[in-house]
């Protein structure tokens, strides 16, 4: 799976969760049988728990009258849980809130984001985001910054495989700032102009000129997970939104139901690719 420990935790309390609640079991009862507290079991459902152990799992299994066929795919991803994602080699290069974040993006096959301001973080160039972190983190050594550089270069290795899509919805605004000066942004532009012609790549600026809804929706990340191979696992989609001083993770139907019809209309007023990647060059030529 290589998604870290965190994305199987989720789909392991999903499961679980699902699974008591198809056999009428009350949580009581699964606090009981693990001899353990409500709060354990409803990190366990909610996918925040990441020590559940084989023994627990095959009680709870034992206590759900689960099939044999589900608790073997169950022990599976018991047995991912101890497995840290490759970005925990960058420890301390990020908010332990992002955490969960590289987790998902890392399983997604799917990515709709749209920003107001700054570029997502998959299609920034080094320059970029290193003058992105002196701005926000003006007292940051060098080599605390250079770690979040490398990490995000790091992220931007998923673009390179063909199943993941992903799908990018900028604000005019965004090509506006001068982050890092006219050259970096020269050089961010021609990057997004060649990023734009990959296949599974498309990047649609929003004009100015332009009232949407995303002035209302703000910026936002939907991610969405491959199908799996039996009926009802497969993860739901998140939308995820962030903030100076947090991060919000919405999973509900009607949550989700609203995100996708906000980035519906902001796909419908937003440029085509051609004429996306037309005003990059442009706004090239401004900065050089």
């Amino acid at each position: 799976m290589a998604t870290g420990s965190t994305f199987p935790a989720r789909m392991l309390g999903r499961q679980l969760r699902r699974l008591r609640n198809e056999a009428g079991i009350a949580k009581t009862d699964a606090e009981k049988a693990l001899g353990v507290s409500a709060n354990t079991i409803w990190r366990i459902e909610s996918g925040q728990s990441t020590r559940l152990s084989r023994p627990q799992v095959r009680e709870l299994c034992d206590l759900y009258n689960a099939e044999p066929d589900i608790r073997d795919v169950l022990f599976e991803l018991v047995g991912e849980l101890g497995k840290p994602g490759w970005w925990h080699a960058y420890g301390g290069a990020y908010e332990r809130r992002f955490d969960m974040y590289l987790a998902l993006e890392e399983a997604a096959d799917r990515l709709t984001t749209f920003q107001l301001t700054l570029l997502p973080g998959l299609v920034q160039t080094r320059d970029y985001r290193r003058a992105v972190m002196w701005a926000a983190y003006p007292q940051m050594s060098q080599y605390e910054v250079e770690r979040r550089v490398e990490l995000a270069a790091r992220r931007q290795l998923r673009l390179q495989d063909p199943r993941l899509t992903m799908e990018v919805l900028l604000s005019e605004s965004a090509l506006l700032h001068h982050v890092g000066g006219r050259a970096v942004m020269a050089d961010q532009l021609r990057h997004l102009a060649r990023l734009s012609e990959q296949v599974n790549v498309s990047v649609r600026v929003v004009p100015l000129t332009v009232c949407h809804i995303g002035l209302q929706t703000g910026p936002f990340v939907l991610l969405e997970f491959p199908k799996h191979k039996r009926d009802g696992w497969s993860e739901p989609p998140v939308v995820y939104v962030e903030s100076y001083m947090g991060a919000r993770y919405m999973e509900t139907d009607e949550e989700i139901g609203q995100y996708r019809i906000g980035s519906d209309e902001i796909r419908r007023v937003a440029l085509d690719a051609e004429a996306s990647r037309r005003l990059f060059l442009e706004r090239t030529e401004e900065f050089e």
